[in-house]
């Protein structure tokens, strides 16, 4: 009965730790600690089946059992890039504050602590740890943070965002998470974009003078994705307030199409 029960104990223990792989992508967070856990339990009763006077195809069986899918769990929670993410879950939800409410500094600091764990967790660039260039930032930007008063979700945003642009890599990126019936779009941009113009100055700022301005504010490969990313910024509510553009003041727009026609 001992003996049964020890390869009842690995193999359940072995589903468990697989199905939490999958609870977490599709239903609930789960820490990442639980199913590496059960992978070691698993482990650990496997090394009792095999000391026990189990007929040899049981003991095959088993191990290869408990061996492949306790390398599919440690593998799904430790390198899973969706650990804990909302991507996938049919009814999952955001939990999220408005860009422009208050943070302290500690939160802040663990915020971006959180954020730096993330991507030395499954960024290719920190297969041997963070870069010195981007981890001497990193540092920086902690110590200004702790050093500072409470500061809006965008203004932390600004600071990681200094961090992982280093990265040159247009996907490591971060941004404050409005709801969609929330967002506030400039309706004129739309209108003139049909007519055949673009934006080409704010206030008296050329593009080019803006993308020299926010680059630390963008993850990009190419200039083309840098001024893309910033046209797209220039009309939203919250993204203004991203690029420290007063949304209570007047905001003058120039438009321009291809003859040069400027509106």
């Amino acid at each position: 009965m001992k003996r049964k029960i020890s390869v009842v104990l690995c193999i359940v223990s072995v589903i468990a730790g697989a199905a939490m792989i999958a609870a977490d992508l599709l239903l609930f967070d789960i820490p990442v600690w639980l199913p590496a856990a059960a992978g070691a339990f698993s482990l650990l009763m496997l090394i009792f089946v095999l000391a026990a006077e189990h007929k040899k195809g049981t003991k095959i069986s088993v191990t290869v059992f408990t061996l492949l899918f306790t390398a599919i769990t440690l593998f799904g929670s430790i390198c899973d890039p969706y650990w804990n993410s909302q991507n996938f879950r049919r009814n999952g939800k955001y939990t999220c504050i408005g860009y422009d409410e208050l943070i302290s500094p500690q939160a802040a600091a663990n915020d971006l602590d959180y954020t730096m764990k993330l991507v030395e967790k499954i960024h290719p660039e920190c297969k041997d740890g963070i870069p010195d260039e981007v981890s001497k930032k990193y540092l920086a930007v902690r110590k200004e943070l702790l050093s500072g008063g409470d500061l809006t979700v965008n203004e932390l945003a600004v600071k990681t965002e200094s961090v992982l642009t280093l990265f040159s890599d247009g996907h490591t990126s971060v941004a404050a998470m409005i709801p969609r019936a929330d967002r506030r779009y400039l309706k004129a941009e739309k209108e003139m974009k049909e007519q055949g113009y673009d934006i080409s100055k704010v206030n008296g700022m050329t593009i080019d003078e803006l993308a020299e301005k926010y680059r630390s504010y963008f993850s990009f490969e190419t200039d083309n994705r840098l001024y893309d990313e910033l046209k797209n910024y220039l009309i939203e509510l919250d993204k203004l307030d991203y690029l420290g553009i007063d949304t209570n003041d007047v905001i003058e727009y120039t438009f321009e199409d291809a003859d040069g026609d400027i509106q």
